[in-house]
Protein backbone atom coordinates (compact mmCIF):
# COMPACT_ATOMS: atom_id res chain seq x y z
CA UNK A 1 0.00 0.00 0.00
CA UNK A 2 1.37 3.43 -0.96
CA UNK A 3 1.92 6.00 1.80
CA UNK A 4 -0.85 8.22 0.41
CA UNK A 5 -3.26 5.29 0.41
CA UNK A 6 -2.27 4.36 3.95
CA UNK A 7 -2.87 7.94 5.09
CA UNK A 8 -6.37 7.99 3.62
CA UNK A 9 -7.29 4.56 4.96
CA UNK A 10 -6.18 5.52 8.48
CA UNK A 11 -8.08 8.80 8.34
CA UNK A 12 -11.28 7.26 6.99
CA UNK A 13 -11.17 4.40 9.50
CA UNK A 14 -10.77 6.92 12.31
CA UNK A 15 -13.74 8.88 10.96
CA UNK A 16 -15.77 5.66 10.73
CA UNK A 17 -15.11 4.87 14.38
CA UNK A 18 -16.19 8.35 15.54
CA UNK A 19 -19.19 8.32 13.20
CA UNK A 20 -20.39 4.94 14.39
CA UNK A 21 -19.87 5.76 18.07
CA UNK A 22 -21.79 9.04 17.79
CA UNK A 23 -24.84 7.22 16.42
CA UNK A 24 -24.67 4.33 18.87
CA UNK A 25 -24.20 6.71 21.83
CA UNK A 26 -27.41 8.45 20.70
CA UNK A 27 -29.15 5.05 20.70
CA UNK A 28 -29.85 5.55 16.98
CA UNK A 29 -32.50 8.19 17.80
CA UNK A 30 -31.47 10.93 15.34
CA UNK A 31 -30.28 8.38 12.80
CA UNK A 32 -33.58 6.53 13.03
CA UNK A 33 -35.41 9.73 12.11
CA UNK A 34 -33.10 10.34 9.14
CA UNK A 35 -33.68 6.82 7.89
CA UNK A 36 -37.44 7.33 7.84
CA UNK A 37 -38.77 6.11 11.19
CA UNK A 38 -40.28 8.35 13.87
CA UNK A 39 -37.10 8.40 15.97
CA UNK A 40 -38.96 7.18 19.05
CA UNK A 41 -37.22 5.56 21.99
CA UNK A 42 -38.93 2.21 21.39
CA UNK A 43 -37.36 0.30 18.51
CA UNK A 44 -38.27 -3.17 17.40
CA UNK A 45 -35.57 -5.75 16.78
CA UNK A 46 -36.34 -5.52 13.08
CA UNK A 47 -35.84 -1.73 13.08
CA UNK A 48 -32.60 -1.96 15.08
CA UNK A 49 -31.24 -4.55 12.64
CA UNK A 50 -32.19 -2.28 9.71
CA UNK A 51 -30.47 0.72 11.34
CA UNK A 52 -27.32 -1.28 12.06
CA UNK A 53 -27.12 -2.45 8.46
CA UNK A 54 -27.82 1.08 7.22
CA UNK A 55 -25.00 2.42 9.37
CA UNK A 56 -22.57 -0.15 7.97
CA UNK A 57 -23.71 0.68 4.44
CA UNK A 58 -23.14 4.40 5.04
CA UNK A 59 -19.58 3.72 6.19
CA UNK A 60 -18.87 1.47 3.20
CA UNK A 61 -20.27 4.19 0.93
CA UNK A 62 -17.94 6.86 2.32
CA UNK A 63 -14.97 4.52 1.98
CA UNK A 64 -15.82 4.10 -1.70
CA UNK A 65 -16.37 7.85 -2.11
CA UNK A 66 -12.94 8.58 -0.58
CA UNK A 67 -11.30 5.97 -2.82
CA UNK A 68 -12.78 7.53 -5.96
CA UNK A 69 -11.45 10.92 -4.92
CA UNK A 70 -8.03 9.44 -4.15
CA UNK A 71 -7.76 7.86 -7.60
CA UNK A 72 -8.24 11.26 -9.24
CA UNK A 73 -4.74 12.18 -8.07
CA UNK A 74 -2.53 11.62 -5.04
CA UNK A 75 -1.27 15.15 -4.56
CA UNK A 76 -1.00 16.65 -1.10
CA UNK A 77 -3.74 19.15 -1.86
CA UNK A 78 -6.12 16.38 -2.96
CA UNK A 79 -5.38 14.37 0.19
CA UNK A 80 -6.25 17.43 2.26
CA UNK A 81 -9.44 17.87 0.24
CA UNK A 82 -10.43 14.23 0.84
CA UNK A 83 -9.81 14.54 4.58
CA UNK A 84 -11.92 17.69 4.67
CA UNK A 85 -14.76 16.01 2.78
CA UNK A 86 -14.69 12.91 4.98
CA UNK A 87 -14.73 15.06 8.11
CA UNK A 88 -18.03 16.60 6.90
CA UNK A 89 -19.77 13.21 6.92
CA UNK A 90 -21.40 13.43 10.34
CA UNK A 91 -25.05 13.71 11.35
CA UNK A 92 -24.12 15.08 14.79
CA UNK A 93 -23.71 18.87 14.55
CA UNK A 94 -21.00 18.88 17.24
CA UNK A 95 -18.59 17.57 14.58
CA UNK A 96 -19.18 20.60 12.33
CA UNK A 97 -17.70 24.05 12.75
CA UNK A 98 -20.22 25.17 10.15
CA UNK A 99 -22.98 23.12 8.55
CA UNK A 100 -22.17 21.82 5.05
CA UNK A 101 -24.17 23.65 2.38
CA UNK A 102 -25.58 20.59 0.64
CA UNK A 103 -27.17 17.41 1.95
CA UNK A 104 -27.41 14.81 -0.82
CA UNK A 105 -29.29 11.57 -0.31
CA UNK A 106 -29.18 8.57 -2.66
CA UNK A 107 -32.19 6.23 -2.51
CA UNK A 108 -32.36 2.52 -3.28
CA UNK A 109 -34.97 -0.22 -3.07
CA UNK A 110 -36.28 -1.58 0.24
CA UNK A 111 -36.01 1.77 2.04
CA UNK A 112 -32.23 1.94 1.83
CA UNK A 113 -30.38 5.23 1.43
CA UNK A 114 -27.02 6.88 2.02
CA UNK A 115 -26.00 10.49 2.52
CA UNK A 116 -23.27 12.87 1.44
CA UNK A 117 -22.61 16.30 2.91
CA UNK A 118 -20.65 18.74 0.75
CA UNK A 119 -20.19 22.45 0.24
CA UNK A 120 -20.01 22.15 -3.56
CA UNK A 121 -21.87 19.62 -5.71
CA UNK A 122 -18.88 19.53 -8.06
CA UNK A 123 -17.10 17.57 -5.32
CA UNK A 124 -19.40 14.63 -6.14
CA UNK A 125 -18.88 12.35 -9.12
CA UNK A 126 -22.46 11.15 -9.57
CA UNK A 127 -21.41 8.67 -12.27
CA UNK A 128 -18.95 6.97 -9.91
CA UNK A 129 -21.68 6.63 -7.34
CA UNK A 130 -24.24 5.31 -9.82
CA UNK A 131 -21.80 2.75 -11.22
CA UNK A 132 -21.37 1.15 -7.79
CA UNK A 133 -24.83 1.65 -6.28
CA UNK A 134 -27.40 1.97 -9.11
CA UNK A 135 -29.31 4.59 -7.10
CA UNK A 136 -32.95 5.01 -8.08
CA UNK A 137 -33.57 8.54 -6.82
CA UNK A 138 -31.74 11.44 -5.21
CA UNK A 139 -32.67 14.35 -3.00
CA UNK A 140 -30.64 17.53 -2.60
CA UNK A 141 -31.19 20.24 -0.03
CA UNK A 142 -29.32 23.39 0.91
CA UNK A 143 -29.91 25.15 4.23
CA UNK A 144 -29.54 28.48 2.40
CA UNK A 145 -32.62 27.83 0.25
CA UNK A 146 -35.74 29.42 1.71
CA UNK A 147 -37.76 27.60 -0.93
CA UNK A 148 -37.10 25.84 -4.21
CA UNK A 149 -37.21 27.95 -7.36
CA UNK A 150 -37.26 26.77 -10.97
CA UNK A 151 -33.88 28.43 -11.48
CA UNK A 152 -32.29 26.48 -8.62
CA UNK A 153 -33.93 23.24 -9.72
CA UNK A 154 -32.80 23.55 -13.34
CA UNK A 155 -29.26 24.52 -12.32
CA UNK A 156 -28.86 21.56 -9.96
CA UNK A 157 -30.32 19.04 -12.39
CA UNK A 158 -28.05 20.38 -15.11
CA UNK A 159 -25.03 19.83 -12.84
CA UNK A 160 -26.01 16.22 -12.17
CA UNK A 161 -26.91 15.53 -15.81
CA UNK A 162 -23.66 16.94 -17.20
CA UNK A 163 -21.54 15.14 -14.61
CA UNK A 164 -23.06 11.78 -15.50
CA UNK A 165 -22.97 12.47 -19.23
CA UNK A 166 -19.19 12.88 -19.03
CA UNK A 167 -19.06 9.17 -18.21
CA UNK A 168 -21.68 8.27 -20.84
CA UNK A 169 -24.57 7.89 -18.39
CA UNK A 170 -27.77 9.49 -19.66
CA UNK A 171 -30.17 10.32 -16.83
CA UNK A 172 -33.85 11.22 -17.11
CA UNK A 173 -35.38 12.97 -14.09
CA UNK A 174 -38.88 12.43 -12.77
CA UNK A 175 -40.03 14.90 -10.13
CA UNK A 176 -43.17 14.04 -8.12
CA UNK A 177 -45.73 16.84 -8.01
CA UNK A 178 -45.28 17.43 -4.26
CA UNK A 179 -41.62 18.33 -4.91
CA UNK A 180 -42.33 20.92 -7.58
CA UNK A 181 -40.72 24.35 -7.17
CA UNK A 182 -42.65 26.70 -4.94
CA UNK A 183 -42.86 28.28 -1.52
CA UNK A 184 -44.15 25.05 0.04
CA UNK A 185 -41.02 23.09 -0.88
CA UNK A 186 -37.31 23.63 -0.24
CA UNK A 187 -35.88 20.29 -1.35
CA UNK A 188 -35.09 18.70 -4.70
CA UNK A 189 -36.30 15.13 -5.00
CA UNK A 190 -36.18 13.29 -8.28
CA UNK A 191 -36.45 9.74 -9.51
CA UNK A 192 -33.51 8.89 -11.78
CA UNK A 193 -33.86 6.68 -14.83
CA UNK A 194 -30.36 6.01 -16.10
CA UNK A 195 -29.19 4.56 -19.40
CA UNK A 196 -25.60 3.83 -20.25
CA UNK A 197 -24.61 5.12 -23.67
CA UNK A 198 -22.86 2.20 -25.43
CA UNK A 199 -19.15 2.42 -26.09
CA UNK A 200 -17.93 2.62 -29.65
CA UNK A 201 -17.08 -0.79 -31.02
CA UNK A 202 -13.40 -1.72 -31.13
CA UNK A 203 -11.26 -4.81 -30.62
CA UNK A 204 -11.64 -4.60 -26.84
CA UNK A 205 -15.42 -4.23 -26.82
CA UNK A 206 -15.70 -7.16 -29.22
CA UNK A 207 -13.54 -9.19 -26.82
CA UNK A 208 -15.85 -8.28 -23.90
CA UNK A 209 -18.89 -9.23 -25.95
CA UNK A 210 -17.39 -12.63 -26.67
CA UNK A 211 -16.08 -13.39 -23.15
CA UNK A 212 -18.70 -11.92 -20.79
CA UNK A 213 -21.66 -11.37 -23.05
CA UNK A 214 -21.64 -7.56 -23.14
CA UNK A 215 -19.49 -4.81 -24.59
CA UNK A 216 -20.82 -2.24 -22.13
CA UNK A 217 -17.96 -2.46 -19.66
CA UNK A 218 -16.64 0.53 -17.75
CA UNK A 219 -13.13 -0.49 -16.75
CA UNK A 220 -12.55 2.78 -14.90
CA UNK A 221 -15.53 2.20 -12.62
CA UNK A 222 -14.69 -1.46 -12.04
CA UNK A 223 -11.17 -0.44 -11.05
CA UNK A 224 -12.47 2.06 -8.50
CA UNK A 225 -14.79 -0.50 -6.91
CA UNK A 226 -12.01 -3.08 -6.70
CA UNK A 227 -9.60 -0.52 -5.28
CA UNK A 228 -12.05 0.43 -2.51
CA UNK A 229 -12.56 -3.25 -1.72
CA UNK A 230 -8.80 -3.84 -1.54
CA UNK A 231 -7.96 -0.74 0.52
CA UNK A 232 -10.70 -1.14 3.12
CA UNK A 233 -11.46 -4.87 3.04
CA UNK A 234 -15.06 -4.30 1.98
CA UNK A 235 -17.42 -5.75 -0.63
CA UNK A 236 -18.90 -2.63 -2.16
CA UNK A 237 -21.37 -4.30 -4.50
CA UNK A 238 -22.79 -6.56 -1.79
CA UNK A 239 -24.16 -3.55 0.06
CA UNK A 240 -25.96 -2.09 -2.94
CA UNK A 241 -27.56 -5.07 -4.66
CA UNK A 242 -30.99 -4.10 -6.06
Amino acid sequence: MLSTEKTIVEYVNLWAKDFQNSIIDDDYNSYSFLMGSDGSQHKSKKLVAFLQKSLERQIVFIKYFATCRLLENQSKSNLQSINRLVSLQHFDLKFHKTSPRFEVCFYFSKGRKVYLFVNDLNEINFADIYAATLFEAISISNHEWKYLTKTILNSILKTVHEDMACDRYFVKFGIPEQYSPGKNNSIIYTVCEVDRIPSQQNDYTEYCEKIIGTSDVDIDKIAKIRKANDLFGIDMLKWFKP
